[in-house]
């Protein structure tokens, strides 16, 4: 259901990230692009995966699908990680502060 419509609207979240001073668009994580893709996607991905963090007490959670899809377009994606700590994550109307690993992974479209 998800998987094609999941990609695409991914891509369209990472097309339209801004872009700052120059024309690279800046990264964001998966959190990030789970807020910002379409809302029936977004309630399809928490009803079935949960919302994510520390506290969600499941190991694979909605912002964890979006990250495995982003690991399977890395021919379009580039992916660095960055330090979380003081950082806090707000997914729908949830924030948390510890995404549950010491590091967290960014995202941008690779400039083509």
């Amino acid at each position: 259901m998800l998987t094609d419509t999941l990609r695409d609207e991914i891509l369209h979240v990472l097309e339209t990230t801004k872009t700052g001073k120059g024309t690279q668009p800046g990264f964001v994580t998966a959190y990030q692009i789970l807020t910002r893709l379409p809302k029936p996607t977004y309630d399809a991905l928490i009803a079935k995966y949960k919302l994510p963090g520390k506290g969600a007490k499941t190991y694979y959670a909605a912002a964890s699908r979006v990250a495995t899809k982003l690991d399977a377009m890395k021919l379009v994606v580039e992916k660095a990680y960055f330090d979380p700590a003081g950082v806090k994550f707000d997914v729908g109307n949830e924030t948390f502060r510890d995404a549950g690993y010491p590091f967290v992974a960014i995202y941008r479209r690779k400039k083509t």
